[in-house]
């Protein structure tokens, strides 16, 4: 699999996670948790390296622990009760994952190329609206008062293709 393409991907779903610690904002994004991750780790470690706050770490793992994208051991410290977590990352389930998102937004773009084609689309100056919606306000924008007149979705639907056909050889190329 492309680490790239992968990296991207995580990039575009996972957000930064944002936190002010006295009073300064700081960041901590996936790539960073992740890169160091390759063998097991434990998530305090990883705070004091990032320099960040563990719980902040703790809720990025969580995030990832629930696409399976990193697993966890858990060991209890007999003398104080608490438990101890280490984390490593799922090289095997990277691939999965990139196929999940790239198969979810294929399916979105489908919808979309299918609304778009089966539309009627009317414009003015501040809006684009079905045929349906311009009949409901008697073919005046409500927002700019303009009338709406008829308008090519070829543009619109020529982006939809092309992004399909990049996904699909994107997926291709996997």
């Amino acid at each position: 699999m492309n680490g790239e393409i992968f990296k991207n991907i995580l990039t575009d779903n996972f957000n930064e996670i944002e936190y002010k610690e006295h009073e300064i904002e700081k960041r901590v994004g996936v790539i960073d948790v992740l890169e160091r991750l390759s063998d097991w780790r434990y998530d305090n470690d990883i705070a004091e390296e990032l320099d960040v706050k563990v719980v902040t770490i703790r809720k990025l793992l969580n995030e990832l622990h629930e696409f399976d994208l990193v697993t966890y051991r858990r060991a209890k410290n007999k003398e104080t009760g608490w438990y101890t977590y280490i984390w490593k990352r799922r090289e095997d389930k990277a691939a999965d994952y990139v196929n999940e998102y790239l198969n979810f937004h294929l399916l979105n773009l489908r919808n979309n190329l299918e609304h778009e084609e089966s539309n009627v689309w009317l414009v003015c100056s501040c809006d684009r609206v079905t045929l349906d919606c311009a009949m409901e306000s008697n073919f005046m924008c409500p927002l700019c008062g303009e009338n709406y007149v008829e308008s090519k979705a070829s543009e619109k639907i020529k982006k939809i293709e092309s992004d399909i056909r990049n996904i699909r050889d994107l997926m291709k190329r996997l």
